[in-house]
């Protein structure tokens, strides 16, 4: 575990750009749908749950570098953890075909978004570092409108804009993953 706590930044970028890529993919691509490919393409599946994964060690990491409050290191122990169910329920999904499973997912994406908003929001009167404060804030409501709103009945925004905002989600792990990288990196030097 201390080695993901080590490079779990890093591990979350990796995460995001797999995620960022696939959506941006859908966004752009009128003949790529993600969630077709899931089932009818195990590797994407594959991508997506291995994607996710590497984002649920990347907050882990940020939950070992929140030792300054217990709201904090908690919220980001429940986004790993949602993101942990996540990857799992994409696995169960393009693997196994279980269509049920798609369930699990939304949970999972519905704990991210409250656990990465109680986050946010309780971070900004501590002295965690700026980079982790504004990257998680700007995060939030790009996360949610990319899995809350059905990219099929979006006619107000369209699936393009919807699809782009999981995608920018998953840019956003840049900073993010690494601020904690770097922050984890401090910690271990002391």
């Amino acid at each position: 575990m201390k080695l993901i706590a080590r490079w779990g930044g890093l591990l979350g970028i990796l995460g995001g750009l797999i995620w960022a890529i696939l959506f941006y993919l859908e966004a752009t691509d009128p003949g790529f749908d993600l969630r077709n490919k899931l089932l009818n393409q195990p590797v994407i599946g594959l991508a997506l749950a291995f994607g996710v994964a590497l984002q649920a060690a990347g907050f882990y990491s940020l939950s070992v570098t929140s030792r300054e409050s217990s709201v904090l290191r908690i919220s980001a122990t429940v986004c790993a953890s949602g993101a942990l169910l996540q990857s799992l329920a994409l696995l169960a999904v393009s693997g196994f075909g279980l269509g049920a499973a798609w369930l699990f997912g939304i949970l999972g994406e519905l704990v991210i978004t409250i656990a990465l908003g109680i986050f946010a929001i309780s971070s900004l009167p501590t002295k965690t570092p700026l980079a982790i404060k504004v990257t998680a804030l700007i995060m939030v409501p790009f996360y949610f409108v990319g899995w809350a709103i059905d990219p099929g009945a979006a006619s107000a925004i369209g699936p393009s804009a919807v699809n782009l905002s999981a995608a920018i989600y998953g840019l956003l792990w840049i900073p993010l993953g690494f601020a904690i990288w770097h922050s984890m990196r401090a910690a271990l030097a002391r």
